[in-house]
């Protein structure tokens, strides 16, 4: 058993941590469940014993090993201090826009003529992407996603005075964004999750969109492995044109990514890694 292990299993104030996977569907939990909050000094937390905060401060800023993340009973990832761990908190650290957005970067001068603007990160999870639109001169960027800890992943930069970033905990349809007036909607790796309300969500990107505005998205291909007991939708690319186009959007570019034993943000080795990035325009 490694040291790590043996100091967490002697900590009489930290609860046992179930391995195993979450109930199907369970997202949230109720009840004495602690809650939702970030963990960023030893100070905050004196019943853990010093060696545990030295060993988090090691792999605190690259992809956290599979061993410090483990799912409860009730379907909540936690770490290896017991505390709740959302998506946000994360990916928070990540800095490096994603794959799907280097593509739009890349491609954009061919399918927009325009380069900055009003921008839309949904599902933005830890603003990784959110704060590379506001670096190239995208104002507002409506950093929205669901997670609990987005506000405080985004502080850094949603604090400055005049900040372009204004961060939403909330639904896409809960936040007052006039329709025809976005020049970029970026979903990298929100699209899958959506589930029964994939097409109405489409449908609302389309309609917030400008003439000439452009969506930029990932979508897991047919082949993708299983992870991180997530519940997630598989599209083949004709399913993708047929699911934009009868939303309203025409797809002008799409990059298929494939790769065996991928490492994902949340640092899990993935077997089989199949990403659809798909760039569509509002005509």
């Amino acid at each position: 058993m490694s040291r790590l292990r043996q100091l967490h299993r002697e900590e009489e104030p930290l609860n046992s941590i179930d391995d195993a996977a979450p109930p199907t569907g369970t997202t949230a939990t109720t009840g004495a469940e602690a809650p939702l909050h970030p963990i960023s000094r030893a100070t905050d937390r004196p019943d853990i014993h010093p060696a545990l905060w030295a060993a988090r401060a090691a792999v605190e800023p690259a992809h956290r090993p599979s061993w410090v993340h483990r799912w409860d009973k009730s379907g909540i990832l936690r770490d290896v201090f017991n505390t709740p761990r959302t998506n946000a908190q994360l990916t928070a650290h990540i800095k490096m826009p994603t794959r799907g957005l280097r593509v739009f970067i890349d491609s954009h001068h061919s399918i927009s003529n325009r380069q900055t603007g009003v921008a839309v990160d949904l599902g933005c999870s830890g603003g990784r992407d959110s704060r590379n639109l506001a670096a190239r001169g995208y104002s507002p960027v409506h950093a929205i996603d669901r997670d609990p800890y987005v506000h405080e992943a985004l502080r850094d930069v949603s604090a400055e005075p005049d900040s372009a970033v204004v961060v939403h905990s909330c639904n896409l349809q809960e936040v007052n964004i006039a329709n025809g007036s976005v020049d970029l909607v970026n979903a990298q790796h929100t699209f899958p999750f959506c589930g029964p309300s994939l097409a109405a969500t489409l449908s609302h990107v389309c309609g917030i969109l400008r003439s000439g505005g452009v969506l930029a998205a990932s979508f897991f291909g047919p082949t993708q492995s299983e992870f991180d007991q997530m519940v997630f939708d598989r599209h083949d690319e004709d399913a993708v044109r047929k699911m934009l186009g009868k939303a309203g959007l025409e797809v002008v570019h799409v990059v298929s990514f494939r790769e065996e034993n991928h490492p994902n943000s949340r640092g899990t080795v993935v077997p089989m890694w199949d990403e659809l990035i798909v760039l569509a325009r509002r005509p």
